[in-house]
């Protein structure tokens, strides 16, 4: 059994044409995906972006539930105005999240940690990233590191090291810091399978660092 997200990317607000008719369609597809799941025995959320204010009430759903699996799924092409497609792409594909979980490095102490990536792959953000440290040792600054791996997927060859952010925990050793990739960092790895591993490193060693993860860059 798995924990399923079912959920579609149609921003009403996002179309004007049908905003200013005031007639919101219901994601009959999306509910009906969501049932069959159900009856498979699945543990199933549901996430109407319909009404929604934006991809931030879609954040903290994906926060709230913390989904195995999240499914995109929509039949509502038919009435969307060409005016508004570009506006409803980027919304689906920043629904397109990952994220990776830290593990401890040599004894560090650690209750919980990952790394979420939303794949927003707009004009001005490739994709942007939080990093989430709970339970680790108090008042300490670590820097994050991505660790890229072109066309090396089991992250075994020469990386390319990006340092990203600095994370700072708090007296409980809780830290959160986020990043922005844009359009121009993804500039020759576009295209290729890449194996990623991320670092929250203190003093020159990592304390902690993700498993190695297959990353698909488009």
């Amino acid at each position: 059994m798995l924990s399923i997200l079912v959920c579609h990317s149609y921003f009403l607000r996002f179309d004007q044409k049908q905003l200013e008719r005031a007639k919101p369609y219901p994601p009959l597809a999306t509910l009906q995906l969501a049932s069959i799941l159900r009856r498979a025995g699945h543990e199933v959320a549901l996430f109407d972006a319909m009404l929604a204010e934006g991809i931030g009430d879609y954040q903290h759903k994906l926060r709230a539930v913390r989904p195995q699996l999240v499914l995109l799924y929509e039949d509502n092409f038919n009435f969307l105005s060409k005016m508004c497609l570009g506006k409803m792409r980027r919304a689906a594909c920043e629904i397109r999240i990952s994220q990776y979980a830290f593990g401890a490095v040599d004894g560090a102490s650690i209750r919980s940690g990952f790394v979420e990536n939303i794949h927003a792959d707009g004009p001005n953000v490739y994709a942007h990233e939080q990093y989430v440290l709970n339970g680790g040792e108090p008042g300490t600054t670590y820097q994050v590191v991505l660790m890229i791996f072109p066309g090396d997927p089991t992250c075994s060859g020469n990386p390319i090291v990006i340092p990203t952010a600095s994370l700072r925990t708090n007296a409980a050793g809780n830290g959160t810091a986020y990043h922005v990739f844009t359009p121009e960092d993804a500039d020759g790895l576009r295209g290729l399978t890449v194996g990623g591993m991320w670092f929250l490193v203190d003093g020159g060693s990592p304390a902690y660092a993700t498993a190695c993860a297959q990353v698909e860059l488009d």
